[in-house]
Formats: C-alpha cells, sequence, structure tokens
C-alpha cells in the first residue's frame, strides 16, 4: 500500500493535457490568465470546539487514520495537524506574492476553513474539529482570495466573509438530503470577475 506522500509523488508529473485537463495542485498553483488557482489538502488543524478527547476520538471514527499511511505510520491527527501547519505556511505566502503580481486569485482545498461550511445538523459535534480549520481571519486581509473552494462536507454552501466568496458544492452520499438550501449543481459555473 502507498503512503500519502508516494501516493502525492505519483500525481507530481501527471500531464494535464492528457488527462481531461485535470491538475492536482498539492502546496501548487496555476495560472490562468490574470487568475492563480492555489491548491491544497489542508487537513486541519483541530482547533474548532475542540477538547482533550476530540483527537483520540477521530483516531477511532475517521477511515483517513485507519487507511491512509505517512511514511510507514499510519496517518494521524498529530501527522493532520503538522501538514495542515506546513500548508497553511505555504498558502499564506501564496496568496501574499499572488496579491503582489496583481493576480485575482482562488483557493481549492479539501478541508472547510470557516464554521459557516458546518451544516446545521452537524453544528454542536466535536467532531467537526477533524473536518474544519477557522481562517476566516484570513478573508478580512488584503491579500485574501476572491474565492475560496473546498470539499469535506456533504451540504452545499455558497457565502462571503471578508473579501471572500466561498463555495463548497458536494455531491453527497445518494440519498442525502441537504439541510441547506442548496444543491449539488453538476453544471456550477462561478464568475469570479
Amino acid at each position: 500500500m502507498l503512503s500519502f506522500d508516494q501516493k502525492l509523488a505519483t500525481w507530481d508529473n501527471y500531464d494535464a493535457a492528457s488527462n481531461k485537463g485535470v491538475c492536482v495542485l498539492q502546496c501548487q498553483y496555476i495560472d490562468i490568465g490574470d487568475i492563480r488557482i492555489l491548491g491544497c489538502t489542508l487537513w486541519t488543524d483541530y482547533q474548532y470546539h475542540a477538547n482533550e478527547d476530540t483527537m483520540a476520538a477521530a483516531r477511532h471514527f475517521m477511515r483517513d487514520y485507519k487507511q491512509i499511511y505517512a511514511g510507514k505510520e499510519m496517518f494521524s491527527p498529530e501527522v493532520s495537524m503538522q501538514i495542515h501547519s506546513e500548508h497553511r505556511q505555504w498558502l499564506q505566502q501564496a496568496l501574499i506574492t499572488a496579491k503582489a503580481l496583481g493576480k485575482k486569485t482562488v483557493v481549492m482545498s479539501h478541508h472547510s476553513v470557516s464554521a459557516l461550511s458546518v451544516s446545521e445538523k452537524y453544528a454542536n459535534l466535536p467532531s467537526n474539529a477533524a473536518f474544519v480549520s477557522d481562517l476566516s481571519g484570513w478573508m478580512h486581509e488584503d491579500w485574501a482570495p476572491t474565492l475560496w473552494v473546498h470539499g469535506h462536507t456533504h451540504e452545499a454552501f455558497d457565502y462571503r466573509i471578508g473579501n471572500t466568496r466561498v463555495i463548497v458544492n458536494p455531491r453527497a452520499y445518494p440519498n442525502e438530503i441537504s439541510s441547506t438550501a442548496l444543491a449539488f449543481a453538476w453544471d456550477k459555473v462561478i464568475d469570479i470577475g
């Protein structure tokens, strides 16, 4: 079984042109005209509504910690936090650089970046710490991204914090009913101006 790092390495030289336009971004970016798209997983920092049992509970209920290897060891909440810190540092510097270059920026991450992306039906669960990090403060900075698109939720969201529009458009599980007014849209198009 490949470790997380080994699997990512197989995507490093992925030829987007011959693979239907797919580009895997792990602490990387791609420029399309005056738009810079920044991408990373942005694992959680375990700070959102965390308590002393949050990481231990996550270790038991999250498949990620049972099926993913980090090197020769099982992936863990501690490794998740370390990677989050690395991704956060890279992302902040990449946003500042893109702003200095006059680029409009789009961030694409897997994990949620605001409590506003937590469904009402899950709002008070301590397990949210395993899925959400609060980066809403960044969205008020002059280097804030124009758009932030993320996954890992099963609910669709579209909201604004400061200078940033946040969009979540998950397909979710079959027959799962959304508790938000939005639903997954196959044909979602976002104009960032």
